[in-house]
């Protein structure tokens, strides 16, 4: 029962911190969220299931590797840990890319004018991630600071910075498609103002002619 409960409690809690994230990214895109509680809570239900999922997947494909590397060359030990970020980086990108466009209130944005932000959110991600980590080891002053809590704390810490990392990819996304007369949703072209997205509608500014 303790464990159903705990379950329950952390779903709720993951639950709860993506409807906030999807309200983000909704505002990222300069839109407004018409969609009711009830469809973003099912939105981001799904997403939390989706991503544990995938991390079910990759924390079992990275133990399978760990076995099969033990006793291989030194050639293929050095090797494998730049592919395992490859693959990282690759899979991290293609999250991104379909939280990018079905999680903000608009009509859906063409995979092309998604990579960009995704992309550049991902190696930001990355590059954050290793920093922060190799500077707290590097520090050591965690431990004696916050006790039992120096974990928490940098969890904490790295997960707000993954969160606005996230936000700023979709701030890019936005202005990429803001700064191009293309029909940037998906569908039939459309002219501008009939998109149903407001960076789509927002045509950008042109110096007067003389």
């Amino acid at each position: 029962l303790r464990g159903l409960t705990g379950l329950l409690i952390a779903m709720w809690t993951a639950t709860t911190a993506t409807t906030y994230l999807i309200d983000a990214l909704t505002v990222a895109y300069h839109e407004t969220e018409t969609r009711g509680f009830l469809r973003r809570t099912r939105l981001a239900l799904a997403m939390v299931l989706g991503s544990a999922l995938l991390l079910g997947a990759v924390l079992t494909v990275a133990g399978f590797v760990s076995r099969t590397l033990t006793g291989a060359p030194d050639a293929v030990r050095t090797v494998a840990p730049l592919l395992v970020w490859l693959a990282l980086a690759t899979l991290m990108a293609g999250a991104l890319a379909v939280l990018y466009r079905f999680a903000p209130d608009r009509k859906h944005a063409r995979w092309r004018w998604i990579s960009w932000g995704a992309t550049g959110a991902t190696v930001l991600w990355l590059a954050t991630s290793v920093g922060l980590f190799a500077y707290v080891q590097s520090l050591g002053t965690y431990e004696s600071t916050y006790g039992s809590l120096a974990g928490v704390a940098i969890s904490m810490f790295w997960l707000w910075i993954s969160v606005f990392l996230v936000v700023v990819g979709a701030a890019v996304n936005a202005e990429a498609e803001r700064q191009t007369v293309q029909d940037s949703t998906v569908g039939p072209e459309r002219p501008i103002g009939e998109r149903g997205a407001v960076v789509a509608d927002d045509a950008p500014p042109y110096p007067e002619e003389e």
